[in-house]
């Protein structure tokens, strides 16, 4: 983008470098497996942003997308595996704490 330029007149190319990098065939996307759940979310954040303005090109959108439905089922698992992680305190009849439990996602 150059000085002075109008924000809203700079192409979706200029504003989502990153996702547009990553959409093209020359330079793939990096491995979902290897995105941090904060890396896959800032992509997915990126990628809604750039479909909602509505100013990409259908073949692209259609990537996007594709890709942004990826991202959402990777942070999805990492999130299940963070969640099987935590862990539930259980307390006494004296108030203090008497162990642990894993977290029951049901209740």
């Amino acid at each position: 983008m150059t000085l002075g330029a109008d924000p809203a007149r700079v192409s979706i190319e200029t504003r989502f470098q990153p996702i547009e990098t990553a959409m093209t065939t020359d330079t793939p996307a990096p491995e979902l497996s290897a995105l941090s759940f904060e890396e896959a979310l800032g992509q997915l954040e990126r990628i809604v942003q750039a479909l909602e303005q509505g100013n990409v090109p259908l073949e692209k959108s259609i990537e996007m997308y594709e890709r942004g439905a990826a991202l959402r089922s990777h942070c999805d698992r990492l999130l299940k595996a963070a969640e099987e992680k935590v862990e539930k305190i259980q307390l006494g009849a004296d108030g203090g704490a008497r162990g642990t439990t894993a977290l029951d996602p049901e209740s």
